[in-house]
């Protein structure tokens, strides 16, 4: 009988048995799988506070990764808008000069380039929300919520979905869009360089989704072309998202090919003079803890991520040396308790000047209490 404690060698013999003849084939050593837990009650990144949001799904579910004949229809109509585009853009002369050519290649690069941080940002909110907190109104976002989240706990599923199926959510956007643009390339060819970057755009969100599975299978698993694609940068590289999965989910989550990774993750600002000097996953966490009073599943997965993102953690030794002496407890203590965060004094979610109301109601509260021992002592020394 296999026990809860034996799930990572079940995740691990499942894992090589799913490819038919390559079962007996080692898995190469960067295959992101095989570092995430198997149990969907088990703590990533060794945090006991984190658990599961997304809904366990088992491997033999796959009724949902098949396309369907529509979905088949909708991604071959984004093609043929697309070669339209592209054969409209040639005929009007988009690249008849040197100078015009290199307008619009511009506008692409620049266009792929924004797509890719859009993608990290738009995977952050939905890594990040809890699944309680969405409205019944809003089913298909909670059914994207939970695939994603459940893709943390079931990293190989995606592997098995066919490309209309797995795209499908964005080409049921990008279609109509890819059709109308092709109608403008036609009529607007002066407007060469936005409808360039625009097609770009909506192509490569059709595709992040395709290069995220593709980052998460073996070289061996798929056509020569898809490993060109991440040797040469235009994809994002197993080695590359590998690293959202074994940080707990707290960085690189650009899925297009993860370049604009440096910027999001490595540069650091503020919002305000006296906000947290933090980088813009943290604020995104922050606007979603803001907004639906739900803390982030990063934060639950990674001890101390809470508080860098509200800016509680630079400085902390400092402001509890303030603390004690003042007499009060220690900031570390006041930020963590749930009796003064739920009863004393109502704090505006991710506030960071929360910390000093705290201080100061505490201070007011242990005045008070010396106030009362005085006033009930007195008559016990007289007496």
């Amino acid at each position: 009988m296999v026990t809860s404690r034996h799930g990572a060698l079940l995740h691990t013999v499942r894992s090589l048995t799913t490819t038919g003849s390559q079962s007996t084939q080692a898995l190469d050593k960067e295959a992101i799988d095989r570092q995430q837990p198997s149990d969907p009650t088990a703590a990533p990144n060794g945090s006991a506070d984190a658990r599961s949001v997304g809904r366990a799904k088992t491997e033999e579910d796959t009724s949902s990764w098949k396309a369907t004949p529509w979905q088949t229809a909708v991604a071959a109509g984004g093609m043929v808008a697309t070669a339209a585009i592209a054969g409209a853009l040639i005929a009007g002369g988009a690249f008849s000069t040197v100078g015009s050519g290199a307008v619009v290649v511009a506008s692409m690069v620049g266009a792929y380039l924004v797509t890719d941080m859009g993608t990290a940002m738009v995977h952050v909110v939905i890594d990040n929300l809890d699944c309680e907190k969405i409205p019944e109104s809003l089913p298909w976002l909670r059914r994207l919520v939970e695939d994603f989240q459940n893709h943390h706990e079931n990293p190989r599923d995606i592997v098995k979905r066919e490309f209309a199926n797995h795209t499908a959510d964005a080409q049921v956007i990008t279609t109509p869009m890819l059709i109308g643009l092709a109608i403008a390339a036609i009529t607007r060819p002066h407007l060469a360089p936005l409808i360039a970057a625009a097609t770009v755009s909506a192509n490569a969100a059709v595709l992040s989704p395709e290069f995220h599975k593709r980052s998460h299978m073996r070289p061996d698993e798929s056509a020569p072309i898809w490993q060109l694609l991440k040797d040469i940068g235009l994809a994002v590289s197993t080695k590359r998202h590998a690293k959202h999965h074994t940080q707990g989910h707290k960085s690189h989550y650009a899925l297009l090919n993860g370049f604009t990774n440096v910027f999001l993750d490595g540069v650091k600002f503020k919002l305000t003079p006296g906000g947290p000097k933090t980088n813009l996953i943290r604020k995104i966490e922050v606007a979603i803890y803001g907004l639906t009073a739900a803390e982030p599943q990063s934060w639950r997965e990674n001890r101390g991520l809470r508080e860098i993102a509200l800016g509680l953690e630079p400085g902390r030794e400092e402001m509890s040396a303030r603390a004690k002496t003042a007499g009060i407890p220690d900031i570390a203590t006041l930020v963590d308790a749930p009796r003064l965060l739920a009863t004393m004094v109502p704090i505006e979610p991710c506030t960071y000047k929360a910390v000093g109301a705290l201080q100061k109601v505490e201070q007011r509260r242990l005045a008070a209490m010396g106030e009362r021992e005085g006033g009930e002592g007195g008559p016990q020394k007289r007496t």
